[in-house]
């Protein structure tokens, strides 16, 4: 059986839910897009869409509330032409790139140390297998939107 993942919408960066097509949704900005990534019901990724702002601002203005309030524009449009209602979504591991959007199964810096641990010192080593250990057991992932989320079982970021 192929491991799900929950998620759970975080207001500020992206919304999970599904559409009325039945289809399970992540949407986001990524400035300059509005962003959907689509799975289907058993949460495998299916497509990614993107939707152009279009409105005149330079990458260090998209916190700006004029272009925050533009793209919310956009994006509840979208939302209502797909049916989107929010909810939590349970979906399959996926990683684009492109987007720097997915999931990951430990921090950057735990997977660097399951990838090279003859680099760490080794009285560093016991604390990386116990942290690694207890990410596993409780469930915890890395859910990525532009930026890195940690994620526990329940979908929740912290």
């Amino acid at each position: 059986m192929t491991e799900v993942f929950n998620l759970r919408s975080r207001p500020d960066a992206y919304q999970t839910g599904m559409t009325s097509s039945g289809d399970l949704a992540v949407m986001g900005m990524l400035f300059p897009w509005a962003v959907a990534v689509f799975f289907r019901p058993d949460g495998a990724f299916s497509a990614v869409q993107q939707e152009p702002l279009n409105i005149d601002a330079r990458p260090s203005q998209r916190f700006e509330p004029f272009v925050e309030a533009h793209f919310l524009a956009v994006l509840h449009a979208w939302q209502q032409k797909l049916g989107f209602k929010e909810s939590p979504i349970q979906v399959q591991a996926f990683f684009l790139s492109d987007y720097r959007i997915g999931i990951r199964e430990l921090p950057l810096d735990l997977q660097d140390y399951m990838d090279n641990p003859v680099q760490y010192p080794e009285e560093d080593q016991e604390e990386f297998t116990n942290d690694i250990d207890s990410w596993k057991a409780e469930g915890n992932f890395v859910f990525t939107w532009g930026i890195d989320y940690h994620v526990s079982r329940e979908g929740e970021t912290f």
